[in-house]
């Protein structure tokens, strides 16, 4: 398995337009790519500036297919107009263990 983990920063006024693309983009990639088993989108109660994505795919190679799908394509061009920052981790859970407090 192969995990992803994106945390976006949204401003106020960019906050609805990016949580529909992000569900979108959850919502295509289950239904469209065999290997991706789980796309989580998540918001942080404290911080609804701040959304979590958390994806899971059979392999790196199926995360590498994900990357050039014109649905994740249009995504990326949505949140480029929506000034959003974003802090990227990639881990493969095979190979490395994380104790969740």
């Amino acid at each position: 398995m192969h995990a992803v983990t994106v945390i976006f920063e949204a401003k106020e006024e960019y906050q609805k337009k990016f949580l529909e693309a992000a569900l979108n983009q959850a919502k295509n990639s289950l239904t469209l790519e065999e290997g991706c088993h789980r796309f989580d989108v998540c918001i942080d109660p404290e911080n609804p500036a701040q959304f979590f994505l958390y994806e899971l795919y059979v392999d790196k190679s199926a995360f590498d297919d994900h990357l050039m799908t014109n649905h994740y394509l249009d995504f990326n061009t949505i949140i480029a107009r929506l000034d959003i920052e974003l802090t990227t981790a990639r881990v493969d859970p095979a190979e490395r263990l994380a104790v969740c407090i």
